[in-house]
Parts: C-alpha cells; structure tokens; sequence
C-alpha cells in the first residue's frame, strides 16, 4: 500500500516553536465533569450513529504516515498501540511495511472495531480493544503492557479538555520501551473555510438526552461539527501553535519530526514525532 509522500522535516528540541523556553499551559478553567460527560455524550451518539458511513469514507492510508517508517525502532517484532484506531486502517498498512508487528488497537466505538476485525489483514497479529478512554485509563485499558510505537491519529480533537489531552499522551509516553517513538496529529479544521463552513454554534445545539452545553465551560478552540448529512454533529477541538507546543513540551524525550501532511493540499493534520529514552 503505497501513498503520496510527505516529506518529515527534522527539529532540535529546543527550536520547534522558535523558542527554548517551556510552554506554560494556555489559561483556560477546566472542563467540569458535567461538561466533559456531555462532549463526550456527543460523539458516542455520532459514531453509533454513523460508524459505516465513517468506515466507508475512512479507508485509505494518510500520506502523513509515511515519513514516520524512517522513525520506528528497529526492533523485531514491532509492538505498536493505536490509540483510537477507528477502523484499524493504520495497523493495516503499518504491516505492508513491517510484517512481524503486534498491534494493539484502543477505541471507544464497538462498530468499528469490528470493522477493523473484519478487514484486518491475514497474518497480522493484532488485539483490538473497546475502551471509553474518558472513563477508563490507558494504562489499565492495555494491562500495562509495552510498546515501541505509540500513535494518536485523529484522536486527540475529540478529547474535552487540555488536562485530559495532555494526559492522555503522557500515559502513553510511559507505556513506551527505551528508544520507542510516540506520534500524534493535531487536526487543523479551522485552518479551512470548507470545515468553517461545518461549525455550529453551541446555542444551536439541542439535544434532548444530553441536554444544553454551557459555552461558559468550554475552552477556546471547542467546535460543534456538522456531519456530511448535515444533521450529526461531532464535538472537535482546534489545537492552536501554543497549545501543541504545551502538548510537546509536557512530553519527555526528543521531538524528531514535526510537519503537516493529508488532505487536498498537504496540510490537513499536525504531526509530531517524539523518541522516548535511548
């Protein structure tokens, strides 16, 4: 399986965001419990709701993955976690290029998972694994075990909260063996008028089982997105330049890539590549 290449640029630690100083986290309240149960509420909804229309438009390889096979340790067999695997089309085509692989896939959605089971490649050895990682820990959702390679691919936007974002990818920092690599992509949809186009405001939003979102509780760069139907919505979260810096900079070891790639242009998603321990 092969893909348009995006080229990975190479960063010093130190000079990523143009500064060596360490972020300080961006000054926004908490999201309160009943928030959080709300936002994540949404999603739940839009995929039960619209798992095989996902799947169906959720099928190809991103080009972003690519530059990051130069990245992966060279251990045998490779074990990876996709974190919100969706579909499991990641550990399908990470095993084009490394056979010997054990994945591990963790989502929150039981339809598509099966989907991944279902189309899972003959020979790959893989777990998926159904977890609501809002209410479940990461570390005890795969039994502590280890990894070389860690990703969060399209991920991280439906997480409510920089709290949560951030933990969620240092627990996984934690779960890597000496020299493993975690990567994660930050979606930039408000970067593009065709997803501005998409946005609806919170005091639109009526859903009787979830009930009314106080706007007053979200952080800044918190959007209600409109499905292709027109009438799901999903609960997506724009990361700015200062809070991916936050985001890289809460992470131990060497940032080693970092650089846009997918989508019509290129520039679709924020990657960042981090190597923990030598």
């Amino acid at each position: 399986m092969r893909c348009r290449r995006a080229t990975a640029t190479e960063a010093p630690p130190s000079g990523l965001f143009g500064s060596a100083t360490v972020s300080q986290p961006p000054r926004t309240p908490a999201l309160d419990d009943a928030t959080t149960r709300a936002l994540n509420a949404i999603n739940r909804g839009f995929y039960r709701e619209q798992a095989a229309s996902f799947d169906e438009t959720r099928r190809h390889a991103w080009p972003g993955w690519e530059p990051l096979l130069e990245l992966l340790p060279d251990v045998t067999p490779l074990r990876v976690l996709d974190v919100g695997c969706g579909n499991g089309r990641f550990g399908a085509y990470l095993f084009t290029a490394r056979s010997e692989l054990h994945y591990v896939g963790i989502d929150a959605s039981s339809a598509l998972l099966e989907k991944a089971r279902q189309r899972g490649a003959p020979g790959l050895d893989a777990q998926y694994k159904e977890a609501d990682l809002i209410e479940v820990d990461l570390a005890a959702a795969v039994d502590g075990e280890r990894f070389d390679l860690v990703v969060y691919f399209g991920l991280l936007h439906h997480l409510p909260g920089l709290a949560r974002r951030r933990r969620l990818l240092q627990t996984g920092a934690g779960l890597l063996a000496a020299g493993g690599i975690l990567a994660f992509t930050c979606w930039q949809f408000k970067s593009f008028e065709r997803f501005q186009q998409r946005i609806l405001p919170w005091d639109e939003f009526s859903d009787e089982a979830i009930g009314p979102i106080d706007p007053g509780q979200l952080e800044p760069g918190d959007h209600l997105l409109r499905w292709a139907d027109g009438g799901s919505v999903r609960y997506c979260h724009f990361a700015n330049q200062d809070e991916i810096r936050n985001l890289v900079d809460s992470l131990p070891g060497e940032t080693v890539a970092s650089y846009r790639a997918d989508g019509r242009k290129g520039d679709l998603n924020r990657y960042l590549v981090i190597r923990i321990g030598s």
